[in-house]
């Protein structure tokens, strides 16, 4: 898209553009990318990259997207603008070694003390790291004089730091192990040849580490902190201000307090409730020191509702117990497993 434009009941016209160029001194460059050259151009700085299998062929992404508002009566005529910067394609994504142990000249006792094995054994490691892929970068607004009014940049990582201190949270990894018979030696035909090919291959996350926002020269960092290692829901967070204060929330899973909302792996009768919440916390950093709570909240849950229920009576300004509404069929109305208490 090159430009939208609207018109108001006055037949005053709005317009807005956009740009997908470089940065200077290469604004005039597109900053568009492809992670596989079509063949018909056949490309001559071929890269591993088309033909590696998982490796992901993409459409046009641009690196940088700017989109400008005003009338351009003239070509300075504008009200502000969007710089918008993402990630593309790498060739660093994907990564492969290979690694040969033996190269087949070492043998080993096979069926008898006259015949021997020759063996190559090869390993391969391959590493797919594409998560990144279409990622924001940054976002900044800008004045009409083009000066930043508006600041925000983005981080990422590989690594999921959870409450259990479990490793490699969200990594999956498969690997396939295959033996090839190549022959047998023409002049010693109890000497036989193998090929063993061990090939593991490690999909990475790609998850926000922290995000800065800066107005005014003024600055906020926002940290994801640990992550729940079973649902994977982000638990702690923290922030720091332009004055260097710190302050960090926290959330506690409420299957951690009712292990019958835990997992059906565990046992059967669990609820598998595991994104719910039973606490809330708020705390300021203060160094070395224990951190100063600032709030908490609390929920608690049941799965067996009694027949009466709290309500406040007015006359006495206190809470009391009430029968429960009966229900359409003449029976007390029940509450389904795990819903909250308050």
């Amino acid at each position: 898209m090159a430009a939208v434009s609207a018109q108001d009941e006055a037949g005053k016209t709005y317009v807005t553009r956009y740009r997908y160029t470089t940065d200077f001194p290469d604004a005039s460059n597109s900053s568009g990318v492809l992670s596989k050259e079509p063949e018909k151009l056949n490309p001559l700085n071929f890269s591993n990259i088309d033909t590696d299998f998982d490796y992901p062929t993409t459409p046009v992404m641009y690196g940088r997207t700017t989109v400008v508002h005003g009338n351009f009566t003239t070509p300075d005529d504008i009200d502000s603008q969007e710089e918008y910067t993402f990630y593309t394609a790498k060739t660093n994504m994907v990564t492969a070694t290979s690694v040969v142990k033996n190269n087949g000249t070492n043998y080993y006792p096979f069926l008898s003390a006259s015949g021997s094995i020759g063996l190559v054994q090869t390993k391969n490691a391959v590493t797919v790291d594409i998560g990144l892929l279409g990622q924001v970068k940054s976002i900044r607004k800008l004045n009409k004089r083009g000066t930043p009014e508006f600041t925000t940049t983005f981080t990422y990582g590989n690594t999921l730091s959870n409450v259990d201190n479990v490793a490699n949270q969200a990594v999956f990894v498969e690997s396939v192990l295959t033996s090839e018979f190549l022959g047998v030696d023409n002049t010693k035909p109890t000497d036989a040849y193998y090929n063993l090919n061990w090939t593991t291959k490690r999909y990475l996350p790609t998850v926000m580490q922290s995000m800065t926002t800066t107005s005014n020269n003024i600055s906020a960092t926002t940290t994801n902190g640990r992550y729940d290692f079973l649902s994977g829901s982000l638990l702690e967070t923290s922030l720091r201000n332009s004055l260097g204060d710190a302050y960090r929330s926290r959330q506690v899973p409420a299957y951690t307090l009712y292990p019958g909302m835990g997992p059906q792996n565990l046992s059967p009768g669990n609820q598998h409730m595991l994104t719910q919440i039973a606490a809330t916390y708020t705390y300021k950093d203060n160094g070395t020191s224990a951190p100063t709570v600032l709030g908490a909240g609390i929920q608690t849950w049941n799965n067996s509702w009694p027949t009466s229920y709290r309500r406040y009576d007015a006359a006495s300004d206190a809470y009391g117990p009430r029968r429960a509404p009966a229900s359409l069929f003449g029976a007390s109305t029940a509450r389904s497993s795990g819903s909250p208490r308050t």
